[in-house]
């Protein structure tokens, strides 16, 4: 188990956009094998297949709580070893795409229904869209629209060491401008007099609404 959950961690700092993707770097690489903690006599037998990575993410979500703690602990670590931690700080939103296939609508037809929850259809997320706006060297305007069907990573980091210290995932519809209030508050509740050396907080216009002024 420990094995398993430190691969996913390495495959969340390498950048891996998948278990098959991740499950390749561990089979070619030793090294990498030897730091998640698998058997080095094994070699490349030693990666667990795909399922036993499915399984083990679908028992994942049922420790929520857990991890939670965790994560708060760390944050409570950092704020007692980094001077300044926490004293400028930012809040943004990243798209998180789904590798599942957009649900359908349920109806009366039995056989939809049985694809429904087939497991390779994602219930959960929906489409999302966010639009980026710049300015060209040359004075003129640029516009990009992404849409993407999947979640969104609201997150709220340090600025200066570029670590976070609170987190919350939604639904990719979601809009940005309703989230920081709570996770203001949630970093509040969970870390108290954390904001106290806060002297400011930086972000974009997504997050800008008379509500959170």
């Amino acid at each position: 188990v420990r094995a398993v959950w430190n691969s996913i961690l390495a495959g969340v700092v390498f950048e891996h956009t998948s278990v098959e993707s991740l499950r390749r770097e561990l089979s070619r690489n030793a090294q990498l094998r030897e730091a998640c903690g698998f058997d080095l006599y094994r070699g490349a037998k030693a990666v667990p297949p795909s399922w036993a990575y499915t399984r083990f993410l679908t028992k994942l979500m049922d420790c929520q709580e857990q991890i939670d703690a965790m994560f708060d602990e760390l944050v409570e670590t950092l704020r007692a070893l980094l001077p300044g931690f926490g004293t400028r700080m930012a809040i943004d939103s990243k798209a998180i795409e789904s590798h599942g296939n957009p649900g359908k609508k349920k109806d009366d037809n039995e056989k939809d229904q049985k694809k429904e929850a087939d497991g390779r259809r994602d219930s959960d997320a929906d489409w999302g869209v966010k639009t980026y706006r710049g300015q060209r060297e040359d004075g003129s305007a640029w516009e990009k629209v992404k849409s993407w069907f999947g979640y969104k990573l609201h997150l709220v980091v340090d600025s200066d060491y570029e670590l976070p210290v609170a987190y919350k995932v939604t639904q990719a519809s979601v809009s940005d401008c309703t989230e920081l209030p709570p996770l203001v508050e949630q970093l509040d509740q969970r870390h108290p007099g954390f904001l106290e050396g806060t002297d400011f907080m930086s972000a974009d216009k997504g997050y800008d609404s008379t509500e959170n002024n």
